[in-house]
């Protein structure tokens, strides 16, 4: 790194967080998104793709801030490597649908940083080291000091911040894309996500419980999640039944989103399919605003 570069570095760790977010994100913001977009060019996966992995930098300067505001700290590297782990965990899923696909993913990151030498003094082997392991999580309750703790902070960042987009109405298309995708039945889908569901959260309320108001924010969107996916276990799920409900939401996105490569957008726009059920009606219109909240936040991107 030059001298000058230095010299900006320092002054930015020096300023407060909202500055050094800001830097690091005119510097590396566009170009790792347009990354990350390139490698799920030719696979359709709406789930994982591109936008998740922007969501997921969304939380995590969320989750930035806040810890930051409850003493944390966090130097200009740290959140440097944070924005190169968030946009890097999930790619290695445009190569494998695979749960342990953290391997594939840190590698197109080694890819990707070996040809930017000089530019960033992150800890590249740190950064390796989390992409592999959050396909790993056990969802052991840790505590707030030994989940934020120098050698854990990167990781713990990234967990969360991606747990945070399993919630919502976003949250309930990406558990049924990957469930499916994966081969799921259908009938089987609650019962296989609940349970993952439910620790999710659980680990967050735990390690996050000195942040509760951050905690209670997100417990809404999880429990919009929670609800569909205990309205679909109690409504059940037949190959032949009627597309209303839970259930009509489930056959509609295997049978015009992942069977034939559509999206949900377009379901949004032919009202024909979805005139009769005002449950599914309303889970796209929330499941659009929620899409286009977020594209307002960067219109440029």
């Amino acid at each position: 790194m030059t001298d000058n570069g230095l010299n900006t570095r320092r002054m930015q760790e020096s300023g407060s967080i909202n500055i050094k977010i800001s830097s690091i994100e005119e510097k590396w913001l566009g170009t790792l998104y347009e990354q990350c977009r390139s490698h799920f060019q030719s696979i359709h996966l709406p789930s994982h793709d591109h936008f998740h992995h922007f969501r997921v930098w969304f939380y995590a300067k969320e989750l930035i801030l806040t810890l930051s505001g409850s003493g944390v700290e966090f130097p200009y590297e740290l959140i440097e490597e944070i924005i190169f782990a968030v946009f890097f965990h999930d790619v290695g899923m445009s190569v494998t649908l695979d749960e342990n696909h953290g391997k594939v993913s840190a590698g197109l990151f080694r890819d990707f940083i070996s040809e930017r030498s000089g530019q960033t003094e992150a800890n590249q082997d740190e950064i390796y080291r989390a992409i592999v392991h959050h396909d790993l999580k056990n969802y052991e309750n840790v505590l707030f000091e030994e989940a934020f703790e120098k050698n854990n902070i990167l990781s713990t960042v990234l967990n969360i911040s991606d747990d945070l987009d399993a919630f919502g109405y976003k949250g309930i298309y990406r558990y049924l894309e990957i469930y499916l995708l994966r081969n799921i039945q259908p009938d089987l889908l609650a019962n296989k996500v609940l349970p993952n569901l439910t620790r999710r959260f659980s680990n967050i309320s735990f390690t996050l419980g000195k942040i509760a108001s951050f905690v209670s924010i997100h417990q809404v969107r999880y429990q919009q999640t929670l609800d569909f996916f205990n309205d679909l276990r109690n409504s059940g799920y037949t190959q032949d039944g009627p597309l209303s409900g839970p259930a009509g939401l489930v056959k509609l996105i295997k049978e015009h989103v992942i069977d034939k490569n559509g999206s949900l957008n377009n379901l949004i726009e032919s009202q024909e399919i979805v005139k009769n059920d005002e449950y599914i009606r309303n889970y796209l219109q929330h499941y659009k605003q929620e899409e286009d909240n977020f594209i307002s936040l960067y219109p440029d991107l």
